[in-house]
């Protein structure tokens, strides 16, 4: 006999039917991983992406606040230079008023010890100068002083006791003493003309609230 041909015309069916309905089933294929290597840099990527957008966003925005705040700066410097132009404007004027009105309150004084002065003044004695100073004590005033430099007539023994009796005679008066807190003589010196001393002395007087000399 002859062996049968093992090789056939065309495909052999199925030992039995296919009922399987392979669009209705899910996808089984493997998944390679290459793709999750490839895939992994490019989130990494787009998530720096978004940050790098986010950071470049908010520099923006922060730019904006600061000209905002930059601007407003310059418009508050310029009101402030205005008020402290004011202000200093004002403070000159008040130094200048007050000085005016301690001028006047010292002038008034002045004056009252200048008549007292010149009604009891006696011959023997001429006034060089007068002068009304601030007592200062380290810096720092304490009162006032003033200053009289003057000359005597007589002979070194007549000007000595002229001079302690003219100073007497200032502790004693109401009005030349008035306010005053120490007689302080000074210098008592030949001068080239004959007869004649040079002399020098200070009345300290207790700083006062203003205006209460001239209540007395």
């Amino acid at each position: 006999m002859k062996g049968k041909n093992t090789k056939s015309a065309g495909a052999a069916p199925p030992w039995h039917p296919d009922f399987r309905d392979v669009q209705a089933l899910p996808d089984v294929k493997v998944i390679r991983t290459s793709f999750f290597i490839n895939g992994i840099p490019l989130l990494l990527l787009m998530v720096g992406l978004v940050l790098l957008i986010s950071l470049e966003f908010r520099r923006y925005s922060l730019n904006g606040e600061i000209r905002a705040l930059e601007a407003r700066i310059e418009e508050n410097q310029a009101a402030n230079s205005a008020v402290l132009a004011l202000q200093g404007r004002f403070a000159r004027e008040e130094r200048t008023l007050r000085e005016a009105i301690e001028f006047r309150e010292e002038s008034f004084a002045l004056s009252k010890f200048l008549y007292a002065l010149g009604q009891v003044l006696p011959d023997e004695i001429r006034i060089i100068s007068l002068r009304y100073l601030d007592l200062t004590e380290r810096g720092q005033a304490v009162g006032k002083q003033m200053q009289i430099n003057g000359s005597l007539a007589g002979s070194p023994e007549e000007a000595t006791a002229l001079f302690s009796s003219f100073l007497r005679l200032l502790e004693e008066h109401p009005v030349l003493s008035d306010g005053a807190t120490e007689f302080v003589p000074g210098s008592l010196v030949p001068t080239p003309e004959r007869d004649l001393m040079a002399f020098s002395m200070r009345i300290h007087y207790k700083k006062e609230q203003s205006g209460e000399r001239n209540g007395r």
